[in-house]
């Protein structure tokens, strides 16, 4: 294992990002690099105006392994950002990608040179301060701990409320389904009622047929009476 160094900051906020120990060695001469084409000054009509030089392109981004605070990158692509300030620092692709110098690198974790500062620092200053923020391979297990930790709170938070969200839906639905039963049982309560009033004034009218009856009859009888 290599000794501490250098460490890299943001260039806006000065967020640690990652130590030297972070950065992946892609090797130079592997494969073909980029070309500037460059014009030699001269004459219009001079020969020389024809002839071209070429110069080699340096690195100009720094490789990196897979970092927590790199957020999601199960993408296939996309941006790193700080995680401070959310500026732009570079890009992922797990198909890869080639470097300024011409070497391919694959999967590519690329940090612009120009988005961070290097900060040299000694192997004991380095454990002396104890750096939290620079999410080396070590510490790794424990900043991906608090982001879990957090997700699970709110998880549970989230559980806990659609919970209570159920029990009211259902105590309303019991409470409607209660307030429905209450207006049929008084609509059955009033049929009854009028079916009652029905049956009593039928009754009435049996009872005074039957007196107007008898009446009839017992005027028949007193005339039949009187001619014997």
């Amino acid at each position: 294992m290599s000794k501490i160094s250098s460490t890299y900051h943001c260039r806006k906020c000065r967020q640690a990002l990652f130590t030297n120990q972070s950065l992946v060695p892609h090797g130079e001469g592997k494969s073909k690099p980029f070309m500037k084409k460059k014009k030699i000054k001269g004459n219009k009509n001079s020969k020389n105006n024809k002839k071209r030089s070429y110069k080699q392109n340096n690195c100009s981004s720094y490789f990196l392994e897979k970092h927590a605070w790199m957020g999601d990158v199960e993408k296939l692509k996309g941006i790193i950002n700080c995680p401070k300030c959310k500026t732009k620092l570079g890009s992922f692709n797990w198909s890869g990608r080639q470097c300024s110098c011409g070497v391919w690198v694959t999967p590519c974790f690329q940090i612009a040179q120009s988005k961070v500062d290097q900060k040299i620092i000694k192997f004991d200053q380095y454990l002396q301060q104890k750096i939290r923020s620079v999410p080396t391979n070590s510490d790794n297990s424990v900043n991906k701990n608090k982001p879990m930790e957090m997700k699970k709170n709110e998880m549970e938070k989230e559980n806990e409320k659609e919970k209570e969200k159920e029990k009211e839906n259902e105590e309303k639905k019991e409470n409607e389904n209660e307030k429905e039963e209450e207006k049929e049982n008084e609509k059955e309560k009033e049929k009854e009622k009028e079916k009652e009033k029905e049956n009593e004034k039928e009754n009435e009218n049996q009872k005074e047929k039957l007196e107007l009856e008898t009446n009839q009859k017992q005027k028949q009888e007193i005339k039949s009476n009187e001619n014997d």
